[in-house]
């Protein structure tokens, strides 16, 4: 009770206010072995690699790896359905479809600059309910065939990665109980979280086959989990530190570098690889906040009573489904809101589109919706 109403220095506060916070980028190797990543990333949305043209970079003095045009393990926390690095097709603008390993930041610039990449383009889906059209691009042609968790269910020949249902009461009689009704559509694009500190990790594979991962992570222990699913490396052996990080709002909850710079090392005997994004590619690459598409309807009584409310949400799931299953899911669970609603019929779908991949944000994907809810509720008294 003595602290209440007293302002209390942060711990850290002195460090950071004073420069001498290390965050992720700041890390070196003092023995001169730290290596440095450069993405090359697509220039359209949606489109078949033809060819790679890799002889100019490796041209290039002090270039040690350039991965392109390989196949790893497919990457997603509900549906496996990401390669790390574009393989035969890109899904989205900024997708990257090469990864450059060089002696300096500028070295590695440089020879990824020089990487030349023959697409060619596809239609493309910039919305969910583009996504849901009939005779809409498919993103995934082969959605079903991917491995996935127990209860997630893509739809087949679309582009609907999964489908969540809230039912409560009877939609019908609250639509006999309604002596009002109103009806509107809402449409949120995605947008970025946009932290100060872009995101960087930096992988290292020791002599004990201990797999050293420090990242501007608000999720260390999901590191851990994922990177020992996905290349079946022992939890026991996968070490992550977490520098302070320079905010993250959710964005920095998923894995994403941490994959890119382990493939890295592994290319490179095990030499600690860093990788940085620029702030374009933090912008265009990295997984952003989930986009929607919401059609609301709600019936109420003439003294404001809120009877029944019929809900379908769209939730732009982006090229690949990774955090937006669980999004669309806590979208549905919190369909409605504060709001006691006797009937409640939504359907909640996660929709592949042409976008970078979507993610957590603070409240998760329910701002959005709640935000749709609200602002029909309140147009009600006007009817």
């Amino acid at each position: 009770m003595s602290l209440i109403g007293k302002s209390i220095p942060r711990k850290e506060a002195y460090d950071k206010v004073t420069g001498k916070a290390k965050y992720t980028d700041d890390k070196f190797a003092a023995d001169g072995k730290l290596l440095h990543g450069r993405l090359v990333t697509s220039p359209i949305a949606h489109g078949k690699i033809i060819a790679f043209h890799l002889e100019e970079a490796w041209k290039v003095q002090g270039v040690r790896a350039i991965i392109a045009g390989e196949q790893f393990p497919l990457t997603g926390e509900e549906i496996k359905d990401r390669p790390p690095i574009a393989f035969e097709k890109v899904r989205y603008h900024g997708e990257v479809v090469a990864l450059v390993v060089a002696d300096t930041p500028v070295i590695a610039n440089q020879a990824a600059s020089l990487i030349k990449v023959e697409y060619e383009q596809l239609p493309v889906v910039n919305s969910p309910t583009e996504g849901v059209q009939e005779n809409a691009p498919l993103i995934h042609e082969y959605v079903e065939e991917y491995e996935k968790d127990e209860g997630i269910e893509p739809f087949p020949n679309t582009n609907i990665a999964n489908q969540m249902k809230i039912r409560k009461g009877n939609k019908e009689q609250g639509w006999r109980e309604s002596e009002v009704s109103i009806e509107a559509n809402f449409s949120f694009s995605p947008s970025d979280h946009a932290a100060m500190e872009t995101r960087s990790a930096t992988a290292e594979i020791d002599g004990q086959g201990n797999l050293i991962i420090t990242s501007s992570s608000q999720a260390p222990f999901m590191i851990k989990k994922l990177l020992s699913d996905y290349f079946e490396v022992d939890v026991g052996k996968i070490i992550v530190h977490t520098p302070l990080v320079g905010g993250g709002y959710g964005g920095k909850a998923s894995v994403f570098l941490e994959i890119l710079a382990y493939i890295a090392s592994g290319k490179v005997g095990g030499r600690p690889v860093k990788i940085t994004h620029t702030r374009e590619e933090d912008l265009k690459t990295a997984p952003c906040h989930i986009g929607l598409d919401a059609r609301i309807k709600l019936g109420a009584t003439r003294d404001g009573k809120l009877t029944v409310a019929e809900l379908v949400y769209l939730f732009d799931g982006g090229a690949y489904s990774d955090k937006a299953i669980h999004l669309s899911r806590a979208g549905a669970v919190d369909c409605t809101g504060p709001y006691a609603i006797k009937h409640i019929h939504c359907d909640s779908y996660c929709i592949y589109t042409n976008h970078p991949l979507q993610h957590l944000i603070v409240g998760l994907a329910m701002g959005r919706s709640c935000f749709a809810l609200k602002e029909l509720w309140t147009s009600l008294p006007r009817i």
